[in-house]
Formats: C-alpha cells, structure tokens, sequence
C-alpha cells in the first residue's frame, strides 16, 4: 500500500472569507494491540520454552486463518520475528508458516535465510516433502533467496548437514523422474535445478543420463531411450545403453 505524506510544512492556507469555519474533528484514537499480539502476550507467559513455540505456532496458524491480509500485515514483522525463535524447536513447521506469510504479504529476505539456514541444518525426513513443496515456492518468488540456498549447498557450508544433502538428493530426483516432462526443459534458475546443480552434478546432461539409468532399471526401454538422447542432445557423451533382457 502506498502512503501519501503531507509536502511541505508552515501554516495551512488560509480560509476564503466568509466561509463557515469546520468544526473542531475528534482525534483518533490509537489502535490497541492485535489479536495476534494479544495471543504472542499470553504465550510468553508460558515457562517451558517448547510449550511456549507452539502456542506462537498456533497463534501464527490463528492469524493466517483470518484471512485478514491488512491485520496480517500489520504483523508482518513480530510474525517474522517469532518465527525465526520458534524455527529453533520446529524448524520445518516453522519454514512452512513463514513461506504462507511471504504468498500473502512477503517477507524480509533476512528472516527468510534465518529460518531456512536452521531448516537445512536439522530438517525432518518425515516433512521433508511437504516442506519442500512450500519453499519452492518461496524460491520461486525470490531469486535472491533461490541463489543464496544453492550457493550454500554448493558451497558446503557447515548449516548444510549430510541429512539435508541427502533427503534433498533423494526427494528432488524423485520428482524428476516422476515429473520428467514438467521438468526436463524449465530454466536452470528453477529451485529444483539449482539445488540439483549444486548438489551435483552440475549438467543437465548428467542429470538426464542419471534418470536414464532409473528407467532403464524398471524396464521403461523406451523412456531411458528419450532420456538417453536428450542427455546427448544436452552435450553428453554416448554412455547411456538400455540392456537389452535376455
């Protein structure tokens, strides 16, 4: 929403003459807290520090479900804030609430490196999936944050664990040749390549080569044949051969 201040300063201009004089307005009243910092208020009276994060959790689930964009909004920056605190205990529920506030008002990139920098840190291979599926498109959105996860892969920064590595290997090659045609020719700047890219090897024509091989070990001959080509087509060598069954 775009704001428009007053230009300029000094006295109002004058009233023309004989025009009535406005009557005296009534100043407005500052408005209180929100819901929202009502229910932050009241968990923090909670002492254990995890029963405290779910009760944010739950207070930031209460906020979304309004459907109040002009109240989230308003919040938009005490919700980030306890987000990234409650990331530490609950990291990949905490990622996927933030990534609904970024689709309904965006979200400052800080937060956003914070709250995912913990996510590959300790990620959940039970939520791994339905984690993914929102910060792609929280990556999508935002090339910068796009970038920045790929180059700490790439990079082999200590935040990025093992675990992380390999749960995001075995996930984003399952929806590649699950999904093959969807993504065999979008961009490499997708978050789905990048992050391929990063954990290597860093050629589609590798990659193709590679899901070649898995359909060829589920006997799909004519479906490791197209990925086969497309490999060379994409500059690699003739390695790829189907067995032919005995």
């Amino acid at each position: 929403m775009k704001w428009r201040w007053a230009q300029g300063g000094g006295e109002p201009p004058a009233e023309p003459a004989g025009k009535a004089a406005e009557p005296p307005r009534t100043p407005v009243k500052p408005r209180g807290p929100s819901a929202f910092e009502l229910a932050v208020r009241a968990a923090e009276s909670e002492p254990e520090y995890e029963a405290r994060t779910g009760l944010i959790l739950t207070a930031v689930r209460e906020l979304l479900g309004r459907d109040d964009d002009a109240e989230l909004a308003r919040d938009r920056t005490n919700v980030q804030t306890r987000l990234v605190e409650a990331a530490r205990t609950a990291p990949d529920t905490a990622l996927r609430l933030l990534c609904d506030v970024a689709d309904r008002c965006g979200i400052d990139p800080a937060a956003g490196r914070q709250v995912i920098e913990v996510w590959t840190a300790r990620p959940i291979a039970a939520e791994f999936a339905r984690t993914w599926f929102a910060v792609n498109g929280l990556l999508q959105d935002n090339a910068e944050l796009g970038a920045w996860l790929a180059n700490s892969v790439r990079a082999g920064v200590q935040e990025v664990s093992d675990e992380f590595r390999e749960l995001a290997r075995e996930h984003l090659t399952g929806l590649l040749d699950k999904h093959f045609e969807r993504y065999e020719f979008t961009g490499g700047t997708t978050p789905l390549w990048q992050v391929l890219y990063a954990l290597g090897p860093a050629s589609r024509s590798d990659w193709f080569s590679r899901l070649g091989d898995l359909a060829a070990s589920r006997g799909e001959q004519r479906e490791a044949a197209r990925r086969y080509e497309l490999a060379e087509r994409f500059g690699g060598s003739r390695t790829g051969r189907i067995r032919q069954s005995r």
